[in-house]
């Protein structure tokens, strides 16, 4: 009977806990006590600064000749390379050199063009200046912006500030559930962490100004506002808590 009243009330508990969720809950009867196994889950979020951008620009040309294609992209890179080589603290490398072929149809003539497509990859840590990075890039011939990333550099300290309120709230709810069952007696068993770091969506922020085809030209760009870097953190701790089976 003791057994049956504690299960009513503990699902009462549970059905009054706002915001508070409980995976599992087993009863386990282990002597004069009931040794509750309750599994408690929290998700905690954090925002931060990103202290990292990397941008992809593309230099785009198209021709009937293939020489005369490749050697006017050629040039147009090593003109944004060098641009940007003269700004102090940046790594800029190429990479994803392609020439595609394609047809058109001019009256009753078939040609033969060709397009050729060059990337350009630009880490920075001056964040504050990278509209005048991509500016420069864009005014030496620099004819697509393909995406802006934001990172930050080491993700450790990020994640252990978010693990460490996500451990804070699971400790608070299960001090919680014991009080409410009149047991201060309860055990740690398991833990499972899930930071998601694979899911680079959560750390990573991407915009496109452009695509293959699609030609930039010189021009003003606006300030880029850095976005948060949103790194998100969800728990699942097990403990065992000691209720009493006295009568009373």
């Amino acid at each position: 009977m003791m057994k049956r009243l504690l299960f009513v009330v503990l699902i009462l508990i549970l059905i009054g806990l706002a915001g508070y969720t409980l995976a599992m809950i087993d009863f386990e009867p282990k002597s004069a006590e009931e040794v509750n196994r309750i599994t408690v889950s929290y998700r905690a979020e954090g925002e931060f600064d990103p202290d990292l951008a990397i941008i992809v620009l593309g230099v785009e040309t198209s021709g009937q000749e293939l020489e005369l294609a490749y050697r006017d992209n050629n040039n147009k890179m090593n003109t944004v390379v060098n641009a940007l080589q003269g700004i102090e603290g940046l790594s800029v490398k190429t990479f994803n050199f392609q020439v595609i072929p394609f047809n058109r149809r001019e009256g009753q003539q078939d040609l033969t063009e060709y397009r050729v497509l060059n990337q350009l990859e630009v880490r920075t840590e001056q964040l504050e200046e990278l509209s005048l990075i991509m500016q420069q890039a864009i005014n030496s011939g620099a004819n697509q912006v393909l995406s802006i990333k934001y990172q930050l550099k080491d993700l450790t300290e990020a994640k252990a500030t978010v693990i460490s309120q996500a451990l804070d709230g699971i400790e608070s709810k299960i001090a919680f559930i014991a009080n409410k069952l009149d047991s201060q007696d309860y055990q740690f068993i398991a833990i499972d962490i899930n930071d998601q770091e694979q899911d680079r969506h959560l750390y990573n922020f991407s915009q496109s100004y452009g695509r293959s085809g699609v030609m930039l030209e010189a021009g003003t760009l606006p300030p880029l506002a850095a976005p948060k870097i949103k790194v998100v953190v969800n728990i699942n701790a097990t403990y065992a808590v000691s209720v009493s089976d006295e009568e009373g």
